[in-house]
């Protein structure tokens, strides 16, 4: 089978070619690296934070000698990891090598390209609760002792006929004891039929359902909630007992030829690791802190930029504290091993609460379009090199929020495009600020008069500068770079300095001249030729979010030099990104 790595596995070994551990994916198709820095067998808990469909496909390494001696280690429990990745010190490719039947490792090629999901897997998400409760003793290793009993006997229970899966969209419930396929949990009846019988078809997105212990009617849990993400723990002071509930979620995929058995069988493997996580995660936190009164978050993440590798993380705390700031300290040493572990950067957000896909799927309901420019078709110039913001951001732009800002609300629009870019990477959980709060905050700054809040009056790089340094003040130091007073015909000069904040820090770049404000959302560069276009997201278009239309008439598009006034004096708003865990 033919090797291929995703970009981020091979630049994360030649950034760091020191390091060794397990390679994290599908077949031969690797996804996510393990660093392996203490014990294997402590280290290789993370795999429990990831999804049933990955495993353990081979090891990265120094050299091969080293290579062959881990994955003879790792052989050990993964039968089936055959691939060894190594960068030596110095060099500028990766080796691949694949073990053969002889146990030897053979240099195989491979390529570069990121994985899809089987158009035809349907994602399962299994919310699975239940409790466990003990009495409080006077010493906590014998209340957690206890508990452990309690979870033990739980888990030997998992596995018996009595679980049934309900599903909320369809009213339906499914017994994993059953022998058959999955296609009722795939597909659903559409308004087709064909000889008077309803057509069944595919679902597309994430199917939930929740697991039901015992055979208890579907109608019962019409209003059963199924929103709860979080683990919690409460005493009861009438008997003295603890009592532990827990919510998990697991995602499985299947196929509609998928057999009930095989998806009981991933769903049983995934949910009893993660209930060892849970748990070694649990009693470490009762003695860090020393207390067993404490408060569980149970959040997933996607950390790994056009992959679908999902995290499932517990972080635990002390129950009742509900400052953000100190929730945030309290985990920043978990968060920062996790995120070295899994070679991420640790001077970025990827693991705090905004950052959780539930928290995503809460800003996947905004009304207005994210990431416009990433469906624009544009052939690239011949010998340029595209340098584009990384990550998410809103579209903002004229009459939106019912406010009628035409001919004054470009700057402002920018800003919230700006903000927007840092609340979607999860620097803050601040949602952009209003047109009224803007204002307010350049009055607080004593940057305007109090008349100023309420009117129609421009702003422009200046104060987009002053507004996000207060907007951002809770999270962090704002800092931002200046490029000032440059005329429109001499914007191409300044390329160089554009492609390297858009390769750093990767944040929308605001541009004011000519009385007007757009946001500049990548440059298109030949540094020889010095040809250059501007990836423009122009907050002047007062439609509907019809990205359509929005592509046909420019309003997101690559525009060449005749876009800019020739004589018109410009300056250039440069937002920096933040060191921040």
């Amino acid at each position: 089978m033919n090797v291929k790595l995703s970009l981020f596995v091979e630049k994360a070994i030649l950034d760091d070619s020191t390091s060794k551990g397990v390679v994290i994916g599908v077949d031969s198709h690797a996804l996510a690296l393990i660093r392996n820095e203490t014990s294997f067998s402590k280290d290789i808990a993370l795999v429990h934070h990831l999804p049933s469909y990955v495993s353990v496909i081979g090891v990265f390494a120094p050299s091969a000698a080293e290579g062959k001696e881990l994955l003879d280690e790792v052989n050990k429990t993964f039968k089936d990891a055959t691939l060894c990745l190594v960068s030596e010190s110095g060099s500028a490719i990766v080796s691949a090598f694949k073990k053969d039947d002889e146990n030897n490792l053979a240099a195989c090629e491979y390529a570069v390209a990121e994985y899809e999901l089987p158009k035809s897997w349907v994602e399962l998400s299994i919310h699975s609760p239940f409790h466990i409760s003990s009495k409080i003793f006077k010493n906590s290793k014998d209340t957690l002792q206890a508990l452990r009993q309690q979870l033990d006997s739980f888990m030997e229970r998992i596995g018996g006929n009595g679980v049934s899966l309900y599903l909320p969209q369809a009213d339906d419930l499914v017994k994993l004891s059953e022998k058959r396929t999955c296609e009722r949990i795939c597909t659903k009846e559409s308004d087709l039929a064909v000889k008077g019988k309803k057509v069944r078809t595919k679902i597309e997105g994430i199917v939930n359902a929740k697991v039901l212990w015992t055979s208890t009617s579907s109608n019962l849990l019409t209003s059963a909630r199924h929103k709860v993400d979080v683990m919690s723990l409460s005493t009861s002071q009438t008997d003295e007992h603890l009592t532990l509930e827990m919510d998990i979620f697991t995602s499985v995929f299947i196929e509609e030829a998928t057999s009930i058995s095989v998806l009981r069988s991933s769903f049983i493997k995934t949910l009893l690791s993660r209930l060892n996580l849970f748990w070694t995660q649990f009693s470490h936190a009762v003695e860090e802190f020393g207390t067993i009164h404490l408060g569980v978050n149970c959040l997933t993440f996607d950390p790994f930029p056009l992959r679908p590798v999902k995290l499932w993380v517990p972080f635990i705390f002390p129950a009742g504290d509900d400052d953000q700031a100190q929730l945030l300290l309290l985990t920043q040493d978990a968060r920062k091993n996790i995120q070295h572990a899994l070679c991420l950067p640790i001077n970025r957000p990827f693991l705090r609460p905004i950052n959780s896909l539930e928290s995503k799927r809460m800003q996947s309901q905004s009304n207005r379009l994210r990431n416009p420019h990433k469906t624009i078709k544009y052939q690239p110039l011949s010998g340029g090199e595209l340098h584009l913001v990384q990550g998410d951001y809103d579209y903002y732009h004229y009459m939106q929020d019912h406010i009628n800002d035409d001919m004054w609300g470009c700057a402002y629009r920018s800003c919230q495009t700006i903000c927007s870019w840092y609340y979607l990477q999860g620097y803050t959980s601040k949602q952009p600020p209003s047109h009224v709060q803007i204002q307010e905050m350049l009055v607080k700054l004593k940057d305007k008069q109090e008349d100023f809040i309420g009117s129609s009056k421009w702003i422009g790089s200046q104060e987009i500068f002053l507004v996000l340094t207060e907007w951002l003040k809770d999270d962090f130091e704002t800092e931002c770079r200046f490029i000032p007073n440059v005329l429109g015909m001499d914007l191409a000069i300044k390329s160089r300095e554009l492609a390297h904040h858009f390769d750093t820090a990767g944040t929308p770049i605001m541009i004011g001249g000519a009385s007007l404000a757009h946001t500049i959302l990548g440059i298109d560069w030949d540094d020889q030729r010095g040809t250059v276009r501007w990836l423009i997201l122009d907050p002047h278009y007062k439609g509907d979010e019809d990205l359509k239309i929005i592509h046909k008439k420019g309003w997101c598009n690559w525009k060449e030099e005749k876009f800019w006034s020739k004589r018109a004096s410009y300056n250039i708003l440069l937002p920096a990104r933040p060191d921040l865990l």
